[in-house]
C-alpha cells in the first residue's frame, strides 16, 4: 500500500469491495436478522434487498479505509521507502479504521431500515431525517461503529498482511495460501471481538424510535444482561462474512494493484 497514492489505494479498496459485497450480501442479511431476532430466509428478493446501500457502504467504506490507512502509514514513514514495523503497521490500520468509521454510518442505517421496512435508497434516509432527525436518526449508533471499524481494519490491513508476510518469509508458504490462512485467522478474531459493537450498532439502527434501546450505555447493559447469546448475537454469520471479506479483499488487493497501477510495480 505504501507505494500507491491515497487516491490509488481508495480505487483499489473500492474495486475489492465491489467483488466481496456482491458475493457476501446474504451473510450480511443473516447476521442482521440473527441480531434483531428476525426469521432465517433463503429468499433472494429479501437477501439482496438493500444491495444498493450495501454496495455504497462497502465500496465507500473500504475505499476510505484503504485511503486513511495509507495516509497514516505515510505520516509514519514520510517519503522514505522504509518498511513499517509490525507494531507500526497494526497501529496505522487501527487508526485508519477509526478515521474511516463515519463513512459507514449513512449507508448502514439506510440498509438496516430498508431490510426491516422496505423503501428506496434515496427515500429511506430522507424519511429517517424527517422522523428522527440527524443525531438520533442518521448518526444513531456511531460510537459502536467507531469501535467496530477500528478493530476490523486493524485485522484487515494490519493483522492479515503481517501474518501473510510472516508465513511467506519464514515458512516459505506461497502467497495465496498464506493470504488465505492469514485471512481466516484475522477474520475470526475480528468477527468475534467486534461482534458486540456491531450488534449494538445494528439493533440501535433497527430501533430508531428507541422503543427498546436508548443510548450506547443502555444498549450495552441490556445486551450484556441477556448473556453471551445476546451480546454475541450473529457472531457466526459475522465471522463467516468477515473471513470472506478479508480473504476476498486481500486477494483483490494483491492481484488488482499491479493490473490497475502497473507503473508502480
Amino acid at each position: 500500500m505504501q507505494n500507491l497514492t491515497e487516491g490509488e489505494n481508495m480505487a483499489l479498496g473500492a474495486s475489492a469491495a465491489f467483488v466481496e459485497a456482491v458475493i457476501l450480501q446474504p451473510t450480511i442479511y443473516w447476521k442482521n436478522a440473527a441480531q434483531q431476532g428476525l426469521p432465517f430466509t433463503m429468499n433472494p428478493s429479501i437477501l439482496y434487498r438493500g444491495l444498493g446501500a450495501a454496495l455504497c457502504n462497502e465500496m465507500g467504506q473500504m475505499a476510505v479505509q484503504f485511503g486513511t490507512t495509507s495516509w497514516v502509514q505515510k505520516l509514519v514513514v514520510g517519503d522514505t521507502k522504509k518498511e513499517l514495523s509490525t507494531g507500526e503497521e497494526l497501529s496505522c490500520a487501527l487508526l485508519g479504521g477509526l478515521l474511516a468509521a463515519p463513512v459507514a454510518q449513512l449507508p448502514e442505517v439506510t440498509m438496516i431500515q430498508q431490510q426491516r421496512f422496505g423503501g428506496t435508497l434515496i427515500g429511506t434516509p430522507i424519511r429517517i431525517v424527517k422522523e428522527y432527525g440527524i443525531a438520533n436518526g442518521l448518526f444513531r449508533g456511531m460510537t459502536a461503529i467507531a469501535i467496530r471499524d477500528s478493530i476490523y481494519v486493524g485485522c484487515l490491513l494490519g493483522v492479515t498482511p503481517i501474518v501473510q508476510n510472516h508465513l511467506h518469509r519464514k515458512y516459505e508458504v506461497n502467497m495465496s495460501a498464506a493470504g488465505f490462512t492469514a485471512s481466516c485467522f484475522a477474520g475470526l478474531i475480528a468477527g468475534v471481538v467486534t461482534c458486540p459493537a456491531d450488534a449494538m450498532s445494528t439493533v440501535m439502527k433497527g430501533d430508531l424510535q428507541q422503543a427498546q434501546y436508548k443510548g450506547f450505555i443502555d444498549t450495552f447493559n441490556q445486551r450484556a444482561a441477556g448473556g453471551l447469546n445476546v451480546l454475541f448475537g450473529g457472531a457466526m454469520w459475522r465471522a463467516v462474512n468477515i473471513i470472506g471479506t478479508i480473504a476476498i479483499a486481500n486477494e483483490c488487493r494483491v492481484r488488482f494493484a499491479p493490473v490497475m497501477f502497473p507503473s508502480k510495480f
